[in-house]
């Protein structure tokens, strides 16, 4: 099933942290698991720790703001786009989610 598949990607990939605990490219593969498996909380807290690691890096906070998007929580969503475009203001999806978020705010 395709649940299991992602089941067995979640465990993979928190056996490949054990071993590198701070391998963000890691962490970021667990956190898209656990979008596509509908676990936003837990890709929340894993892309912050991976953020921890890569603070730069404007993939991450897209990540991170696709999975508050999801759990609806806009302020945490505006909050991580803005952080993203600061290290990397051509990002062409962070910019995209800025004006979708943007919308939203304007049609609610």
């Amino acid at each position: 099933s395709e649940r299991g598949d992602f089941g067995n990607a979640i465990a993979s990939h928190r056996k490949a942290l054990e071993i590198l605990p701070e391998d963000e490219v890691t962490l970021t593969n667990l956190a898209t698991a656990y979008q596509q498996h509908g676990d936003y909380e837990e890709a929340v807290a894993t892309l912050r720790r991976a953020l921890q690691l890569k603070p730069e890096t404007g993939n991450l906070y897209a990540q991170l703001a696709q999975a508050y998007l999801a759990l609806q929580r806009l302020p945490e969503a505006r909050a991580a786009i803005a952080a993203g475009l600061r290290y990397e203001p051509e990002h062409a999806t962070l910019q995209q989610l800025a004006q979708e978020l943007q919308m939203q705010i304007v049609s609610h």
